[in-house]
């Protein structure tokens, strides 16, 4: 049962606290925008980025600083009490415990330090006017702020609840909502999804099937491929995400496919509203993620073992699991550019300076073209340094080496999350 602070709508700015019982496992800050003029900021001129909302200067009963968002955080968080790294405009969640650091503390310590808890209600825009290379913020936007306090450390097993909503019949009406609870390809994707998951101690709960309404599916955002560049609240996604159904679950948004600003489809399988998502919480624009499930009817493939890279129902749970691991709190174990990783030590990692081919090392990190790091250069944890985390359920990239390993750490952070039970 989770305990509920409501701490109403403040300015950013304000420093708001919160008492933490004794035995608290996970502490969840959610933050949904009441009056929030700015959209986005602009750094160095030309680099436009999201007016993300999120907590900052956050300190424990100590008076210990965890968490200032302000400075660049460390390529490698794991040491760090607490990680923020998602986009997460007009509405976001910060919750903790999400990295090694934490989660090792919760562990020795049997929960949360308890006591008075602070922090500042904060987004991009009141950081711009703190800093010199940024413009177009301001001190005037508002959050209405609520935490979540989930009792107890995480345990060794849980159950995550899921909804599927069918945006339009996935391709051209072959698996429908009516069709999808006797449907053996959805039946499958469903099965390889808690297979994947069980590898983390969760076992699948409840599945809610949706059916999405008629002004959705004959819309030209929603009927076809979803526009993925525009992260306003008004955009194609955000709306679709306030379609969620109240409940603690993990709300998937099937789709047949992704779109840039341009419209020309792009290789993108799936999307979270924030990471992590608003747990328990329906009807916002990060309520959800979305998911490409045009790979479902394609059971050519498929044999008796799982193999997202030749099976097309099971290519789907893969992404569904991806997206549903970032809802609950996980980040990637190397982003595509092998600069950054996630706040886990017990992920192997993968980075560009060492594990790209020799030739590509010289773009690492380029501003133009820079090296991607794909799953081959990644499958090598025997390598010194340890080249690994390629065939990682977080691995930023779906490829043929994709086969759903998740960490004990990993396990621990979306059990701690208030969505499992």
């Amino acid at each position: 049962m989770l305990a509920t602070q409501q701490l109403n709508t403040n300015a950013v700015g304000t420093q708001l606290s919160v008492q933490i019982p004794a035995g608290t496992g996970s502490l969840s800050i959610y933050s949904q925008g009441v009056s929030v003029p700015i959209t986005s900021v602009t750094l160095n001129g030309s680099t436009k980025l999201p007016n993300s909302v999120v907590p900052t200067l956050v300190r424990d009963p100590s008076n210990a600083l965890l968490f200032d968002d302000l400075p660049p955080p460390p390529a490698d968080a794991s040491g760090q009490p607490i990680f923020y790294g998602g986009s997460s405009p007009f509405s976001g969640t910060m919750t903790v415990p999400n990295t090694s650091f934490m989660l090792e503390h919760t562990a020795l310590s049997g929960g949360l330090t308890p006591g008075q808890w602070k922090f500042t209600v904060n987004d991009f825009a009141q950081e711009c006017t703190q800093v010199n290379n940024c413009t177009g913020g301001g001190t005037t936007d508002s959050y209405d702020l609520r935490v979540y306090l989930k009792p107890g450390i995480a345990p060794a097993t849980g159950t995550v609840d899921f909804a599927f909503y069918f945006v339009p019949p996935l391709i051209g009406g072959q698996i429908s909502f009516s069709a999808a609870p006797t449907d053996a390809r959805f039946q499958r994707m469903l099965s390889s999804l808690a297979q994947i998951y069980a590898r983390a101690g969760i076992c699948i709960g409840k599945v809610t099937l949706y059916d999405m309404q008629p002004w959705v599916k004959s819309s030209p955002d929603f009927n076809a491929n979803i526009n993925i560049d525009d992260e306003t609240p008004c955009s194609p996604l955000s709306r679709l995400f306030t379609l969620s159904q109240p409940g603690n679950q993990i709300n998937i948004f099937l789709v047949n496919g992704f779109k840039n600003a341009a419209g020309s489809a792009i290789n993108i399988v799936g999307i979270d509203g924030t990471i992590p998502g608003p747990s328990s919480i329906g009807g916002t624009v990060s309520s959800g993620a979305a998911a490409n499930g045009s790979d479902l009817i394609d059971t050519r493939n498929c044999g008796s073992t799982f193999s997202p890279a030749t099976c097309g129902p099971d290519a789907v749970a893969y992404i569904v699991a991806h997206e549903a691991g970032h809802f609950m709190g996980l980040y990637h174990t190397t982003e595509q550019a092998g600069d950054s990783f996630d706040s886990l030590s017990d992920t192997s990692k993968c980075a560009c300076s060492d594990c790209a081919p020799t030739a590509s090392r010289n773009a690492c990190g380029a501003t133009s073209s820079p090296t991607l790091m794909f799953k081959r250069y990644c499958v090598s944890p025997a390598s010194l340094p340890a080249c690994g985390g390629g065939n990682n359920l977080m691995f930023w990239f779906l490829d043929v080496e994709s086969n759903g390993t998740v960490s004990p750490q990993q396990g621990q952070v979306m059990r701690a999350n208030p969505m499992v039970r």
